[in-house]
C-alpha cells in the first residue's frame, strides 16, 4: 500500500479477512483487518478518482491541473504505476504541443519578412513560454540580425554625410542582399546614386575646365598629367578623349615648330641663310596664334639675324624684320640695328664711290660729281 500499490493492499487484505475468518480469528481481529481494508478502499476510490479527473483534464489541454494532481500522489506513492504513466504521458502530450507551438511559430516567422514584426511575434510567444529554448535562439537571431542591419544603415548614412556617395551606395546595396524590406530602402538607394552622379559631374566638369585652361595656355605638358589623373577617374569618356587628342596634337605642333627652330638655327650657322629664313617662316605659320611659341620663334630669328650680321647683313636685316613683324612684343636690341644701318650705309657709300669711280674712268666726270652729290645728299 505504502509502495503505492493500493489494487494489491485490497486483494491482499481481502484474502487475510477470509482467512482469519476461516480460523476463527478473535473478532477483534478481524474488525482491525476489515477497518483497515475500508481506509484502503477509500484511498483507492480516491485515487481511481484522482486519476479520472487528471486523465480528464489531459483531454483538454490542462496540463497544469494534470502536473498537479500527479505531483501529490507521486509525492505520496512514488512508484504509482498508474500516476507515473499518467506523468509520462503529461510530459509526452507537452512536447508535442510545444513541437505543434514552434512549428507554427516558424511558420508565421518565415511568412513575415519584416524583422520587427517577427520581433513581436517572438515577444508574445515568449511571454507564453518564457523559458523556451526554440524562442530564445530565434529572438536573439532576430535582434542579431536587426542589429547588423542598423549598423549597416548606419555606416551608409555616415558615409553620405562625408560625401563618400560611391561607398555610400555599395553599403546600402549590401543591406539590400541582407534585408531587401527595410523601410524606403531603394529610394535612399536612388538618392545616393543620384548625390554620386552629380558629384562625379562636378568633378568631371572640373578636370575639363583645368585641361582645358591648360591648353588654352599652350601648357600640353600639364593637360596631358591632368588628363593622365582624370583618366584614372573617368576611364572611358567621350569629352575627356577629346581633349587628349588636342593635347597630343598640340604637343605634335610644338615639338614639330621648335625642330622647325632648331633646323633654321642648323641652317645659319652654317650660313645657309636662305634655308633659314624658310625653315624659320614655316615655324612661323605653324606656331601663329600660340603666344608661346610665336616668342619662341621670334627669339630665334634674332639669335640668328644675330649671326648672320657678321658675314650678311642683309640676311640679318630679314630674319629681325620677320621677327618683328611675327611678334610685336619681341625685343630686338637697338645695337643690332644701329650695326645693320652702319652695314648698309657702308655699302651704299661704296657703291657710290665705285660707280663715281666707273663714270670718271669712263671720261664722264659730270655724271661722277652728280652721283657723289646725290650720295652725300
Amino acid at each position: 500500500w505504502l509502495a503505492g500499490k493500493i489494487k494489491s493492499a485490497l486483494a491482499n487484505l481481502e484474502e487475510l479477512t477470509e482467512l482469519t475468518r476461516r480460523l476463527f480469528e478473535p473478532g477483534e481481529r478481524i474488525n482491525e483487518y476489515q477497518e483497515f481494508y475500508r481506509r484502503i478502499r477509500a484511498e483507492h476510490e480516491a485515487v481511481e478518482s484522482a486519476l479520472e479527473q487528471a486523465r480528464n483534464l489531459l483531454s483538454n489541454g490542462d496540463f497544469a491541473g494534470v502536473q498537479r494532481i500527479c505531483d501529490r500522489y507521486l509525492r505520496k506513492y512514488p512508484e504509482h504505476e498508474d500516476f507515473m504513466a499518467l506523468a509520462d504521458e503529461l510530459e509526452q502530450r507537452r512536447e508535442e504541443e510545444a513541437a505543434a507551438y514552434r512549428a507554427g511559430i516558424a511558420s508565421r516567422l518565415a511568412a513575415e519578412p519584416n524583422l520587427n514584426s517577427q520581433a513581436e511575434i517572438l515577444e508574445e510567444a515568449l511571454s507564453a513560454r518564457p523559458r523556451d529554448e526554440y524562442l530564445e535562439r530565434e529572438m536573439a537571431r532576430v535582434r542579431e540580425r536587426q542589429k547588423e542591419v542598423k549598423a549597416v544603415a548606419a555606416r551608409a548614412r555616415n558615409l553620405e554625410k562625408q560625401q563618400a556617395f560611391e561607398a555610400a551606395i555599395k553599403e546600402w546595396e549590401n543591406l539590400s542582399a541582407l534585408y531587401p524590406q527595410y523601410p524606403n530602402l531603394q529610394d535612399y538607394i536612388g538618392k545616393a546614386r543620384a548625390a554620386w552622379q552629380n558629384q562625379r559631374a562636378q568633378a568631371k566638369s572640373l578636370w575639363i575646365k583645368r585641361i582645358a585652361r591648360a591648353l588654352q595656355d599652350a601648357d600640353h605638358a600639364t593637360a596631358l598629367s591632368l588628363l593622365s589623373d582624370a583618366g584614372r577617374e573617368f576611364p572611358v569618356d567621350p569629352e575627356l578623349n577629346e581633349l587628349a587628342a588636342k593635347a597630343k596634337e598640340q604637343a605634335q605642333r610644338f615639338a614639330a615648330v621648335h625642330a622647325l627652330i632648331q633646323k633654321g638655327k642648323d641652317a645659319a650657322n652654317g650660313q645657309q641663310f636662305e634655308l633659314a629664313q624658310r625653315v624659320l617662316s614655316e615655324a612661323g605659320e605653324l606656331g601663329r596664334g600660340v603666344p608661346s611659341l610665336v616668342s619662341s620663334i621670334s627669339a630665334a630669328l634674332v639669335e640668328v639675324g644675330s649671326k648672320a650680321l657678321g658675314t650678311d647683313w642683309r640676311a640679318a636685316k630679314t630674319f629681325l624684320e620677320k621677327a618683328a613683324q611675327i611678334d610685336s612684343g619681341v625685343s630686338i636690341p637697338a645695337a643690332l640695328w644701329r650695326q645693320i644701318e652702319l652695314r648698309e650705309r657702308e655699302e651704299n657709300v661704296r657703291n657710290v664711290l665705285e660707280a663715281a669711280e666707273s663714270e670718271q674712268n669712263a671720261g664722264r666726270p659730270n655724271e661722277a660729281r652728280e652721283r657723289l652729290e646725290n650720295a652725300l645728299h
